[in-house]
């Protein structure tokens, strides 16, 4: 009978000899010389399956099999078996050779490296040598110097990415900390602005109330100047005022008033109530009364009866019943000459008398080439024409103009 059919029972005969020695060893000598044994074992256990890898030829698929087999089981086995012990050198010698014949990249390095850290690469074994030079050629042999550098710059490329990491968290959190601070600082702007409006809505220390313009940042007083407010203004300053020839109440609008008038009543209110008073721009007040985004040209006078068919009311003509104080000859109102502010129906803003009672004032000059000419708007209680009481009609008046139909409203910035 032919014995290589006894080899595979002859192997494992003596693989079960060597685990009942090592048992043995472990009874009779003590739980001391366990490890001992038991590495014992696992040299004796990877020679054997060396011996079969040896048995059959490079290349077969049987050496392939037994180089599998010492590749799996030499891993847990070389960790367990010190570095000191005299086969240790060797065996990971073999787990190169069987790395490299089984094209895995990743041992056969790593058993090239564990070479070099045993100094085995310095013996002279003609095994050793060749087993480095194939390793070698594969590329996959790194020198100890090699691998400190690449672990030098890993550990370096891991620092810079953690300190990068580490910038980018503080930048991020810095980021959002602005974010945070700014949506603070903003809403504690819109409630001091809330609450600015509110107090606005309710009065000034003369009793004024203002309301916001859409678009704009800023608050229109709802009525004109009353008498009472301006008679506050002349005397506390000592200002000359000359009143109409017409009886006016203390809520009636103020008016014989010019432009220089109206400037110097803004400063001091301004002081008074420690906010940013002034008259309206003409373009404010064009938002006001409803044509702020129709009206084309850059100059008042560009805009000057530039929509024919608007009034403050709407497109109709004549004016409506009880709509404002116009002219007697309209029959329209009840008044003669100037009326008490907030008589009639405001308009969607919330602002009275745009159309109406006396014409106001703005901050702009009439033509920007032509100084000491300042806008005029809205309509008077002398008003009878279409053109006159227009949305986009304008007019000016000189610094010092002074007239009965001529009055003011301010704005204030919250």
């Amino acid at each position: 009978m032919n014995t290589l059919i006894f080899l595979p029972l002859f192997r494992y005969l003596f693989l079960m000899l060597c685990y009942t020695l090592a048992s043995l060893s472990l009874t009779v000598l003590g739980a001391p010389n366990a490890d001992e044994a038991s590495v014992t074992l696992q040299v004796n256990t990877l020679k054997l399956i060396w011996s079969d890898v040896e048995a059959n030829a490079v290349g077969s698929p049987k050496r392939q099999e037994y180089l599998k087999e010492f590749l799996q089981k030499s891993a847990p086995a070389l960790r367990d078996i010190p570095t000191n012990h005299p086969a240790a050198g060797g065996l990971w010698t073999l787990r190169a050779i069987s790395a490299y014949e089984l094209d895995e990249k990743e041992p056969a390095v790593a058993a090239g490296i564990k070479m070099q850290e045993l100094e085995v690469d310095k013996s002279p074994s003609e095994l050793v040598q060749r087993t480095l030079a194939m390793l070698n050629r594969k590329g996959w042999l790194k020198s100890l110097r090699e691998i400190a550098n690449e672990k030098a710059t890993e550990e370096a490329a891991e620092l810079r990415r953690k300190a990068a990491e580490l910038e980018a968290t503080r930048l991020r959190r810095e980021e959002e900390r602005k974010v945070a601070k700014a949506k603070e600082e903003a809403e504690h702007k819109r409630l001091d602005t809330e609450k600015v409006i509110l107090a606005l809505a309710e009065g000034n220390s003369l009793g004024m109330k203002f309301q916001p313009v859409a678009g704009r940042k800023l608050l229109f007083s709802v009525w004109e100047v009353r008498v009472q407010d301006y008679q506050a203004f002349v005397k506390f300053s000592g200002r000359k005022w000359e009143k109409p020839e017409f009886h006016q109440e203390a809520n009636h609008p103020a008016v014989n008033v010019s432009w220089d008038d109206a400037e110097a009543f803004c400063q001091w209110l301004s002081s008074r109530e420690g906010k940013s008073y002034r008259l309206p721009t003409d373009e404010e007040w064009s938002w006001a009364v409803g044509i702020g985004d129709r009206e084309n040209g850059s100059a008042p006078k560009d805009k000057d009866a530039g929509l024919p068919s608007e009034y403050p009311w709407g497109t109709s003509w004549p004016p409506p019943l009880a709509s404002g104080n116009y002219d007697a000859s309209l029959h329209l109102d009840a008044y003669e000459y100037t009326c008490p502010v907030g008589t009639f129906p405001a308009n969607e803003l919330g602002l009275y008398d745009l159309e109406g009672n006396v014409r106001e004032w703005c901050e702009d000059l009439y033509d920007p080439d032509r100084k000491g000419r300042h806008v005029i708007r809205g309509g008077a209680w002398l008003m009878k024409t279409k053109a006159t009481m227009l949305s986009s009609w304008r007019e000016s008046g000189d610094d010092g103009f002074q007239s009965s139909t001529v009055g003011f409203r301010v704005v204030v910035i919250p």
